[in-house]
This record gives structure tokens, C-alpha cells and sequence, in this order.
């Protein structure tokens, strides 16, 4: 997997300089590139910006992917902003040091992410963070869905069972029933299919369970 792209989007040279200058210290793990809002921001995972750039990115497609570090404060909107990314916000003013220490905590945390990537043959995979990879397009599972594709993952070699993934994911909680694993596996593999293009990652064969797919692994 190449190196993560993280996209600076700031009206202020000063802080476009500042933080060039801050991600030397990254070089080898991240790259950095300064955008405009008008360019394709579905490239990048991590994204700094500012608040009158962070309006602009409203209505564009921003998914919940992303992570976004915003240069203001959250009360400068009217309204909540329409964006399903982590947002975190740096209130002005700042003190440089408080502004570093932000930067390099983000960057840190996403080296570290980025270290616990699974590689495969045709995706990535991010347990921590609940994302499958594959080329430019990332999925974010939800909660129960990423318990039972790292189960799944985690056991290459063999079919699990529906009662097997039941008692794993569930806890042998008698008030789930096969339908609740098969309406998540529906909409897991759905997700798959449709957003990454990955049809038949996970496999399924009666009366032997699941199995992820050793030809893209």
C-alpha cells in the first residue's frame, strides 16, 4: 500500500508553510499535498482545512472515511455542516506549540493506523479503524459488521459456520437467531460488491458457512 495522502487545504500561506514544515518530520510514512476544495478530495483519507474551505466542502462528497483537523471553531456555523467525517476542530487563536503538538498527534495516530494495515492481493484492510481498501475507494464497516469480517479474515483457511459466528459474534445470545447474521451478512457483502467491486469476496456454501475468498487474498 502506498503511502497515506494527506490533502492541506488552507487559505493562509502562513499556516500552508507551517505545516509543510511540520510533515518533514513524515516524509517516510505520509505524503502531503496542497489542494483547492475544487480538486477530487475522495483521494485523500486525512484532509486540513479551515472553516471558510470546510463550508465549501459541504455539499461536495466528503465520506465518513475521511478524518478532517479544521483550523476554527465548531460554533462559526449556522448550521451543522453535512459531512459524516471525524472532525476535530483547532479553536483561533492558537499558540504554535498548541498547533504542533495538534499536527503531530494527528499524523502520529495515522502512522500508527497505518502500520496495522492488513495487506491482501486485491484490498486492505484497517481492523482499528473498521475500512476495507481497495485502490482509491474505502469502505467503513459498521460496529458488528467489521466484528464479523475480521473473524472472517482471521480464519482464511476454513468455512465458518452460522452457529460458529453466531456464538463468536453474539456470544451465544439466544435471542439472536440465524436471520440477524444473515441480514448482516447480506449488507456486508452487499457493501463489498457494490462500493469496492469486490463480488464473492466472501463466500457462502450450505451447510458449510462462510468463507473469505482465497483468490483475493
Amino acid at each position: 500500500m502506498n503511502n497515506i495522502t494527506i490533502a492541506i487545504l488552507l487559505s493562509d500561506t502562513i499556516l500552508i508553510k507551517i505545516f509543510e514544515e511540520i510533515s518533514k518530520n513524515f516524509e517516510e510514512q505520509l505524503e502531503f499535498k496542497i489542494i483547492s476544495y475544487e480538486d477530487n478530495i475522495s483521494n485523500f483519507s486525512v484532509i486540513i482545512t479551515d472553516t471558510i474551505n470546510l463550508s465549501k466542502l459541504n455539499n461536495d462528497y466528503v465520506s465518513d472515511h475521511h478524518k478532517i483537523l479544521c483550523i476554527g471553531e465548531k460554533n462559526n456555523f449556522a448550521n451543522d455542516i453535512n459531512i459524516k467525517s471525524e472532525i476535530s476542530y483547532l479553536k483561533v487563536p492558537f499558540k504554535f506549540s498548541e498547533l504542533k503538538e495538534r499536527a503531530e498527534n494527528l499524523f502520529s495516530s495515522i502512522t500508527l493506523a497505518k502500520n496495522k494495515v492488513k495487506k491482501f492481493k486485491y484490498f486492505n484492510y484497517e481492523n482499528q479503524n473498521r475500512l476495507i481498501h481497495r485502490d482509491n475507494k474505502s469502505l467503513r464497516l459498521t460496529e458488528k459488521e467489521n466484528e464479523i469480517f475480521n473473524f472472517l479474515i482471521s480464519q482464511t483457511n476454513e468455512y465458518i459456520s452460522r452457529e460458529k459466528l453466531l456464538s463468536k459474534i453474539w456470544n451465544y445470545n439466544r435471542e439472536i437467531d440465524t436471520h440477524t447474521l444473515e441480514t448482516h451478512m447480506y449488507s456486508l457483502r452487499k457493501k463489498i460488491d457494490d462500493k469496492l467491486k469486490l463480488k464473492n469476496l466472501i463466500i457462502y456454501k450450505e451447510k458449510k458457512g462462510y468463507l473469505i475468498n482465497s483468490d483475493f487474498i
